[in-house]
């Protein structure tokens, strides 16, 4: 059999010479030799242990396992909306519902649908609404609220909290409402109470509803 092409590497038992130098060894060189060569492939930072530090102790490294840990937590929590009216004149003397026509940047586990907010998940979540009325002359009428209500995914009334006030100026009415829901499905919406012929003020400055998931808890 002939030996194959190439360059025979130094010190190979092949080359005569490398024969010759492993055969003059002693037995204390040859331990010496074996013990160096297991230490290299666990020692220095390209061994095993210098690789095993690298990946757990290395500060960067921990934090971006740390991030993506916190990440998978926060997409079961993370859900919100924000929207506002263009404004109008809707018939008044009766509990009204304001439409969220314009959407306000992204919204996530939430969809606006119909001109309210469907709720994507269960949690605690917090709402926030403002409803800007124009004034009116006289002093009928002068009665105004702003609404948020929580409808289930079959239409009834959940939860509900008014924030009013009687007056014939022009107003502002915020009101916040913290609330649970158990599932997906259900709406968060805006209404008001005006007086007949009085206006809604338009515009994300002046009318519209947030909602912010907080928790998933639900108790």
């Amino acid at each position: 059999m002939s030996a194959p092409d190439g360059e025979i590497p130094d010190g190979s038992a092949s080359a005569g010479a490398g024969l010759a130098a492993w055969a003059g060894k002693s037995a204390a060189e040859w331990k010496g030799e074996a013990t160096s060569g297991i230490a290299n492939r666990f020692e220095g930072p390209d061994g095993f242990w210098g690789k095993i530090t690298t990946h757990v102790f290395d500060p960067a490294a921990a934090d971006l396992a740390d991030l993506q840990d916190r990440t998978q937590i926060l997409e079961g929590v993370i859900g919100y909306a924000h929207a506002y009216c263009t404004g109008g004149a809707p018939v008044g003397n009766a509990d009204t519902f304001i439409p969220l026509n314009i959407p306000v940047g992204p919204a996530v586990g939430v969809t606006r649908t119909s001109n309210r907010f469907l709720l994507g998940s269960r949690g605690l979540w917090i709402a926030q609404g403002q409803i800007g009325y124009d004034s009116i002359s006289g002093v009928l009428n002068t009665y105004i609220n702003a609404q948020i209500r929580i409808y289930t995914p079959g239409g009834t009334l959940f939860a509900q909290r008014i924030a009013e006030t009687v007056t014939s100026a022009q107003h502002t009415c915020t009101v916040q409402m913290p609330f649970v829901v158990p599932a997906a499905g259900y709406w968060a919406e805006l209404w008001g109470f005006m007086g007949l012929a009085r206006g809604i003020k338009g515009g994300s400055n002046w009318t519209g509803l947030s909602v912010q998931k907080e928790s998933t808890e639900t108790s």
